[in-house]
């Protein structure tokens, strides 16, 4: 039953549009926001915030703290991606997710679970793949989107759990990472976790 609400969303969003659809349907546009001036970015060093924004929806995503031209991996909350077009239709991706939540107070925050779940195109039909993936560890895969198209849509989501007394009562984490190669997207998990 694992993250069957976020399965059967996608699948209806899926169902009713089809591959053109999905990439004629450049719903968000992301780009990244960059403070050094601010009083935070004066202590913390120079802030870098990626957004998704669409009408008047702002999403935000990925947070680099930049310290000495070095992203600091550890307070930031972030991934890198590779990209290599291997033939007409596939390609292989390099994908490492950074997540500073575990570095808090390692005593007390427990890693349930992660994974990175993404759309794939097989033959003609959107499947919607999940592969397990920790911070700090890359993984990697091939999948299709096309001829033309190296575009890659999928969200890499984390679930924590915080030990907040003695007593064992907990508090639940949850982070999310939207992943896009495109500056213009049509990222369907946006649409289920806004």
């Amino acid at each position: 039953m694992k993250n069957l609400f976020l399965k059967l969303a996608l699948i209806l969003l899926i169902c009713s549009c089809s591959k053109q659809e999905i990439n004629n349907k450049k719903k968000y546009k992301r780009f990244f926001l960059i403070d050094s001036v601010s009083q935070v970015s004066q202590q913390y060093g120079v802030i870098k915030r990626e957004i998704y924004v669409s009408g008047l929806d702002t999403i935000l995503n990925q947070l680099k703290i930049i310290n000495n031209k070095k992203i600091d991996s550890a307070v930031s909350h972030f991934y890198n991606l590779k990209i290599e077009k291997l033939d007409l239709n596939t390609n292989k991706a390099y994908l490492k997710y950074f997540s500073p939540v575990p570095l808090f107070n390692k005593d007390s925050i427990t890693l349930i679970e992660s994974y990175f779940t993404y759309l794939d195109l097989i033959k003609d039909s959107l499947i919607v793949m999940e592969i397990p993936i920790l911070p700090n560890q890359e993984i990697v895969f091939e999948y299709n989107f096309g001829e033309k198209n190296k575009g890659l849509i999928g969200m890499i989501f984390e679930l924590h759990t915080k030990k907040l007394s003695e007593n064992d009562s907990i508090e639940i984490i949850k982070s999310r990472l939207f992943v896009d190669v495109e500056p213009l997207t049509p990222n369907l998990f946006i649409d289920i976790y806004k």
